[in-house]
C-alpha cells in the first residue's frame, strides 16, 4: 500500500509539472521577450535603426542601439537567445550602424554612416576604418575567404581584407577606364552587394557605358575587374538581389522582376504592377516577391504566376527586404506606418505577419512601434527584429530558415550575401 501511495504521489507531481509547463508554454506568434536597446528619433532629430540583425554560429544575436540618444551615443549589442545582454560595444565616432555582417571566424563587421569597424566575438575592437562609409541601402557582402566587399558611400567599391587592409578599391564616380576600358565613364550603386558561388560580385548601378546611359546589372570578378554588364530596359529602385539555383540572378525594378544567367544573358522577366520591394526563393524554386503597394506574389521558377495576394492594410508599408522563409513553408514580412494625427515626434506602428505557402494569413503580431528593418530567424525558429519603440523583440516561431537558395535578405543569418 505504501509503495502504491508513493507511486501515486510521483505520478501526481509529474502531472502537475506537465500542467505547469503547458500553462507557460508560448504559442506561435506570441511575445517571448523584448529588451530595450535605444529610443527612436526621426527626421532631422534623426536616428533610426537601419541594420538588419545578424546571428552568429553560437546563437548570439547582434543588433544596434542608441540608449543615450541625448548624448548621441551608439552601441552594438550582443544578446543571448534568452534576451540577456552578453555585451555592448560603444561605437564611438562610428555612428548609425547601417549593416551587421559576421565572418566565418566570428568577426562582426559593422558598417556605419562614417566608418567601418570589426569586432572580436568577445566584443573587443579588432580594427576600424574612417575612410569607408556604408549606406543603409547598400549592404556589403562577405566572401568565403572573409574578404568584405562594400561600397564607400555610392561612388567607390572596396575589397577589405580580414585584417582591415584594402585589397583593392575602384572609384566609380570618376572615369574608371584604367580598370574597365575606355567605354565606362561613371557608375554608382543602387543596390546591396551579393556574391555568387564562384565568387562573382553583383550589384545594380547607374552609369554611362559607351553611348548608353542608364541602369545596369554589374558582375565583378573577385580581383576587381569587370566580368560583364547587363543593361536594363527599366529604371527604378534596386535594394536587393537574390541568387537562385544554378547561379541565376534575380532582381527587380519598379516595373518587373528580372532573371539573368551567370554569363550575363537574360533568362526571363515578368512585369509586376507595383514593383519589387523584396525577394526570397523557396526550396522548390518558388520565387516570392513583396511589392511596393503591399502585394505578396508567388511565381514558379519559370516565372509563371502561382498566386498574388493583398496582404496589408493601405496605411501600412512592407519593409524593404523583409521577406523571410522557414522550413515549414511560413512566409514572414514586417511593416510600418505612422500616425500623422499624433503630431511630432511621429508615432509609428506596424506588424510582423506570418503567411502559409498559399499566401493565407496564419497570424500577426503587433509590437509597440513600426518595423523598419528586415527580421531574422534563429535556429529555434524564433523571430527577432527591432521596432521603433526602441525595443528589440523575440516572437515565438516554430521552424528555422528553410534550406533554400535564398531564404532571406542577404541570404543567411550572418548576412553575408553569399550564395550557398
Amino acid at each position: 500500500m505504501r509503495v502504491f501511495k508513493i507511486f501515486f504521489i510521483l505520478v501526481f507531481l509529474i502531472f502537475l509539472s506537465c500542467q505547469r509547463d503547458d500553462s507557460v508554454k508560448k504559442l506561435e506568434g506570441t511575445l517571448l521577450w523584448k529588451v530595450e536597446v535605444g529610443s527612436w528619433l526621426d527626421y532631422g532629430n534623426g536616428w533610426r535603426i537601419y541594420a538588419s540583425p545578424a546571428i552568429s554560429q553560437d546563437g548570439t544575436i547582434y543588433t544596434e542601439g542608441c540608449p543615450d540618444d541625448a548624448l548621441n551615443k551608439y552601441y552594438l549589442y550582443a544578446l543571448n537567445p534568452d534576451g540577456t545582454i552578453k555585451w555592448r560595444f560603444y561605437t564611438g565616432d562610428c555612428y548609425g550602424v547601417s549593416s551587421i555582417t559576421i565572418g566565418s571566424d566570428g568577426t562582426i563587421y559593422a558598417g556605419c554612416f562614417n566608418g567601418l569597424i570589426a569586432l572580436n566575438p568577445d566584443g573587443t575592437l579588432k580594427w576600424s576604418r574612417k575612410d569607408i562609409v556604408i549606406d543603409y541601402i547598400c549592404f556589403p557582402a562577405l566572401g568565403a575567404d572573409n574578404t568584405l566587399y562594400t561600397f564607400n558611400s555610392d561612388y567607390e567599391l572596396c575589397a577589405v581584407n580580414p585584417d582591415g587592409t584594402i585589397k583593392w578599391r575602384i572609384n566609380l564616380e570618376e572615369e574608371v577606364s584604367s580598370w574597365w576600358g575606355d567605354s565606362v565613364y561613371y557608375l554608382y550603386s543602387l543596390s546591396s552587394l551579393v556574391i555568387g558561388k564562384d565568387g562573382t560580385i553583383y550589384f545594380v548601378g547607374e552609369g554611362e557605358i559607351g553611348e548608353r546611359e542608364g541602369d545596369f546589372l554589374v558582375a565583378i570578378n573577385p580581383n576587381g575587374t569587370l566580368k560583364w554588364l547587363f543593361p536594363l530596359e527599366t529604371e527604378g529602385i534596386y535594394y536587393q538581389i537574390a541568387i537562385g539555383k544554378d547561379g541565376l540572378i534575380y532582381f527587380g525594378t519598379e516595373e518587373c522582376l528580372y532573371v539573368v544567367n551567370p554569363n550575363g544573358t537574360l533568362k526571363g522577366k515578368t512585369y509586376i504592377d507595383d514593383g519589387v520591394n523584396a525577394i526570397a526563393i523557396a526550396k522548390d524554386g518558388t520565387v516570392y516577391v513583396a511589392g511596393f503597394n503591399n502585394y505578396l506574389y508567388a511565381l514558379s521558377s519559370s516565372l509563371e504566376w502561382k498566386w498574388e495576394k493583398i496582404v496589408l492594410p493601405d496605411e501600412e508599408e512592407i519593409t524593404s527586404g523583409s521577406l523571410t522563409l522557414t522550413a515549414d513553408g511560413t512566409i514572414y514580412i514586417v511593416s510600418s506606418a505612422w500616425d500623422e494625427s499624433a503630431g511630432y515626434p511621429y508615432k509609428y506602428y506596424g506588424h510582423l505577419y506570418a503567411f502559409n505557402s498559399s499566401g493565407e494569413l496564419k497570424w500577426k503580431f503587433k509590437p509597440d512601434g513600426g518595423i523598419w528593418v528586415a527580421p531574422t530567424i534563429g535556429s529555434d525558429g524564433n523571430i527577432y527584429f527591432n521596432a521603433t519603440d526602441g525595443y528589440f523583440y523575440a516572437v515565438k516561431g516554430l521552424k528555422p530558415l528553410v534550406n533554400s537558395p535564398w531564404p532571406k535578405y542577404q541570404n543567411n543569418l550572418q548576412n553575408t550575401g553569399r550564395a550557398k
